[in-house]
């Protein structure tokens, strides 16, 4: 019975000296051949109108006491006309008096082609934060390939508050 795991160890730590450091140039892994992957922002996209879905951003006061406010933002469509290997296309809001900078990303493929529309995610922010009845927004919409960013849309807006 030792005998049978005694092998099983021999056996295993043998495998295990042959493919790692000991002899290099052996590798008992399987490669993929998927081909070349595309890095995330790499490629090209040729991007026409920007449009944003409101004028104006909100914070409205939530309800059942919380007091919180919650940052409503106009959403940014995109038209895309073409794409090629992965680019990144985003949206970036930044209020500098509450010292808030968000931003979502689409990563794009050659299929993306028509419209992309962009949101943000409902933000909450606490009631003594909130000190004012309009804050100054910075919206930016940019494509991120080949290692630069390109700015396709810029804009500021105003930022209500709403009890």
């Amino acid at each position: 019975m030792w005998t049978g795991a005694r092998a099983t160890l021999v056996v295993f730590l043998a495998v295990a000296l042959v493919s790692g450091p000991l002899v290099s140039g052996l590798d008992f892994t399987t490669s993929s051949d998927a081909g070349p992957v595309d890095a995330v922002g790499d490629g090209r996209v040729a991007a026409g109108s920007v449009t944003l879905s409101g004028e104006t951003a909100s914070l409205d006061q939530g309800r059942y006491g919380s007091g919180a406010y919650y940052l409503d933002a106009p959403s940014a469509t995109v038209a895309v006309e073409s794409v090629s290997g992965s680019p990144m296309l985003g949206y970036r809001l930044r209020i500098s008096d509450l010292g808030y900078a968000g931003s979502t990303v689409a990563f794009l493929s050659p299929e993306d082609t028509g419209t992309t529309t962009l949101e943000l995610d409902r933000k909450p922010f606490a009631p003594e934060r909130v000190e004012g009845s309009a804050f100054r927004g910075e919206v930016t919409v940019f494509v991120r390939a080949d290692g630069t960013e390109r700015v396709l849309y810029e804009r500021v807006v105003e930022v209500e508050v709403e009890a």
